[in-house]
């Protein structure tokens, strides 16, 4: 029962703060998210300390840690993919002229 209470908190929470954060940061590729690949990994070090919860509760809880390790690298790596693909973009109606240039017969004198 503890660890469904602390398990809807912890979502809660999460959502509240998602929320915000993403009202916060209309012009990034990401949010200026409070939750850090260094904060996670030091609350997996702290979850793997902790004496006062079942060993399953702990296993659960650094796989959700873990899970959101994961999650937050896809999103930095789908932002980059995003970036890369957005100058691509700018740069591909230049491309094109250059191309077609290129590609033009030459004019006959």
């Amino acid at each position: 029962m503890r660890t469904r209470l602390l398990v809807v908190t912890a979502c809660i929470l999460w959502a509240a703060w998602l929320t915000s954060a993403y009202a916060q940061e209309a012009d990034s590729p990401l949010p200026a998210w409070l939750v850090t690949s260094s904060t996670l990994e030091s609350k997996i070090a702290e979850a793997e300390a902790q004496t006062d919860r079942t060993e399953e509760a702990k296993t659960q809880l650094i796989a959700l840690y873990r899970k959101a390790l994961s999650n937050l690298q896809a999103a930095h790596d789908n932002a980059a993919s995003a970036a890369t693909f957005g100058r691509r973009a700018e740069r591909a109606p230049s491309e094109i002229q250059a191309i077609r240039a290129a590609l033009a017969p030459a004019p006959v004198t």
